[in-house]
This record gives C-alpha cells, sequence and structure tokens, in this order.
C-alpha cells in the first residue's frame, strides 16, 4: 500500500481492525458520518502516529499521516539528513494530499494534525466546508514534558522554539475548549489522554451499532457542538 495515499478498511466480514483479542482490549470508539473530517491534534509528540496506527473502521477510511510522507523520503534522502532539512518538502506534501482526499474519497478522511495554530484550524473547517464535510477534532491532550519525551523516542525533535510555540498554541486553545467545550467551527470535540486510547480507536460509521459501555465512551463530550 502507498505510503502516499493510504487507505485502511475492516477485515472480512467487516469485523474492525484491533489487535489482541476482544476480551483484554477496548479500544474508544467514535460515531462518524459518511463524510466525515476527523483531525487528530495536538503537540508535536503527543502520540498522534501511534493513535492513528492503532485506528481501526469497519467500512473504507482514508488515514493521512505526515509520517507516511517521511518514511516514503526516507530511501531517497537517507536517515543522516536532519527532519528540519526534510519538513520542508514533507508538510507542503502532506497537505497536498489531505485537500485531496477530503475532495475525492467517499468516506471518512482521519489526519494527523497538530491543528495548535488557530489559522490552520479554520482552514481545516473551511476545507471541510467546501469538501461537503462535517468536522471533528480529537485532542491528544498531553504536557509539554510528555510530547518533547515523545520526540526524543521516535527521534525527530523539533526546533525549541518551534517547539515553544507549539505549546503557546496548544494552551490557549486549550483554555478555549475548558470555556466553551467547543472551537469555532467544529461540529464534535473530544479531549483525549493518551491513556484514554490505549487500546486503540475504534470509528463507528454512521448507520453502525455501536456496542454498550457502561462508561459512556460514545457520549461523554462527544456531542454535536451547535
Amino acid at each position: 500500500m502507498s505510503a502516499w495515499c493510504w487507505f485502511r478498511a475492516g477485515g472480512e466480514h467487516g469485523e474492525p481492525l484491533s489487535s489482541g483479542s476482544p476480551e483484554s482490549r477496548s479500544p474508544a470508539k467514535f460515531r462518524v458520518g459518511a463524510r466525515e473530517l476527523v483531525v487528530v491534534g495536538g503537540l508535536p509528540g503527543a502520540g498522534k502516529s501511534t493513535a492513528l496506527r492503532s485506528l481501526g473502521c469497519p467500512a473504507p477510511v482514508a488515514v493521512l499521516d505526515s509520517d507516511q510522507v517521511y518514511e516514503a523520503l526516507l530511501p531517497r534522502v537517507g536517515r543522516c539528513v536532519p527532519y528540519h532539512l526534510i519538513r520542508g518538502v514533507v508538510h507542503p506534501v502532506h497537505y497536498t494530499r489531505v485537500v485531496i482526499s477530503c475532495a475525492r474519497f467517499p468516506g471518512p478522511v482521519v489526519v494527523h494534525m497538530p491543528a495548535t495554530r488557530g489559522v490552520a484550524r479554520v482552514l481545516l473547517v473551511l476545507l471541510a466546508a467546501v469538501t461537503g464535510r462535517s468536522t471533528t477534532l480529537l485532542w491528544l491532550d498531553v504536557s509539554p514534558g510528555s510530547a518533547l519525551e515523545g520526540q526524543f523516542a521516535r527521534g525527530r525533535v523539533i526546533k525549541a522554539r518551534t517547539f515553544v510555540r507549539h505549546v503557546r498554541r496548544a494552551r490557549r486553545a486549550r483554555r478555549v475548549m475548558q470555556a466553551f467545550d467547543a472551537l469555532f467551527g467544529w461540529r464534535r470535540l473530544r479531549v483525549l489522554t493518551r491513556a484514554e486510547i490505549a487500546d486503540g480507536i475504534q470509528l463507528i460509521p454512521q448507520g453502525e451499532v455501536a456496542p454498550y459501555r457502561p462508561d459512556g465512551c460514545l457520549g461523554r463530550r462527544d456531542r454535536p457542538l451547535s
């Protein structure tokens, strides 16, 4: 499967994608519409790529991660080239893939994006409106220290001043979320911790019946923001 356009679907007979036995794992579940733009946001190093790798859905879904572009470029440039020199190519290609997939892919599109910048969130909302999609933001909430550890663990650390800017923007966005449980233009918002998605993420397409969970995973803080 090409790293430039990555699509995932359920297994045979539509069973969800997940690892481990059903008894040992209980992924966090989220309902999505037939044409939904789901943005997995948070600080660089928060664990967005890890969350996307654990994502399952019984229907076809486009999963777009900037890491896919980075991994595709590595054989051409080699690992000795610093990431900050490659990101000038990685990010534009990633954004282009997002636009094309939102316009052409018929099902849900799940996107890796920090979304700490307010302008970026507005542009994503506009993209969804133009392509006839509803918007959901899954915000992975971790401390700056944990995010920095995540960057070291993956072997790609962004510049200190860039990370500081991300932290400042994320704090402003988080204050808005706490005050209003909403962000401008987003139909749904869910603030998550790493612990909540430790067993993976499961998307429930519109019309599918989601199993009941006593902790109210589907309902708590997963309501329309209208």
